[in-house]
């Protein structure tokens, strides 16, 4: 069984359609034509990580995925429970549309709090309560006034989000992608958790005690680590 509700996909498939179309001056040609699966039932029996980023945050937002299924409300859900949404909150890589962002926000602000994210490829900037920077973030960008530090799928990003966690001692939760960022100059091809695994558990072996090791559940079926340290 895949990602999607069919009952809910068809529910909203209208209104999905209407808000991309309505949101096309964001996108070049390129982009727009990505949309066009979501007029056919392709990804119906896909898995989560089958499933281009830039659709599973549209899905999400409109509540197509089946109960259980949402990377999104999954990883909020256990960055509530590990209390990583006190405070300012960093995420980084939030995507074209920032989704994670979107689910944090209420939360953030009930404690106070301010959300920034970077990502120089994000479309989407009309929220309301983020500051958003359409920047790369680095080992050089600024995080002094930061708690937490948030990455769901970050890709390139990866390392440098956890290096920037311990070096200047913020908490982090970060959900690895599942490409092999090993050569630093990019990425191999193909799908490898590897290296996700082996940057954790040299964290894991330096920092015993500051580092949680967490797998998503079995109905999301995404066989990548998830990593978490709280602040000394």
């Amino acid at each position: 069984m895949g990602v999607i509700d069919k009952e809910k996909y068809y529910l909203k498939k209208d209104e999905m359609l209407k808000f991309i179309y309505s949101n096309q001056d964001k996108y070049d040609d390129r982009g727009i034509s990505k949309f066009k699966y979501i007029l056919s039932d392709y990804f119906f029996d896909k898995k989560v990580c089958n499933i281009p980023v830039e659709l599973l945050q549209i899905f999400s937002k409109f509540g197509v995925i089946s109960e259980g299924k949402d990377i999104y409300l999954e990883f909020f859900k256990l960055l509530n429970e590990l209390n990583f949404l006190e405070g300012n909150i960093c995420e980084v890589g939030s995507g074209e549309y920032p989704r994670l962002a979107e689910i944090m926000l209420p939360k953030i602000k009930l404690n106070g709090g301010i959300l920034t994210i970077y990502d120089p490829e994000i479309l989407y900037t009309d929220f309301k309560g983020i500051k958003i920077i359409k920047e790369k973030f680095t080992k050089d960008t600024n995080i002094e006034s930061t708690d937490t530090l948030v990455g769901l799928l970050p890709c390139l990003a990866s390392e440098t989000i956890v290096e920037k966690a311990f070096l200047e001692n913020k908490n982090l939760l970060i959900g690895f992608c599942g490409c092999d960022h090993s050569s630093r100059n990019g990425f191999k091809k193909g799908n490898n958790k590897y290296w996700a695994e082996a940057l954790s558990n040299y964290y894991k072996q330096r920092y015993d005690n500051e580092v949680e090791m967490f797998s998503w559940s079995d109905n999301i079926k995404l066989d990548y680590p998830i990593m978490a340290r709280h602040k000394r």
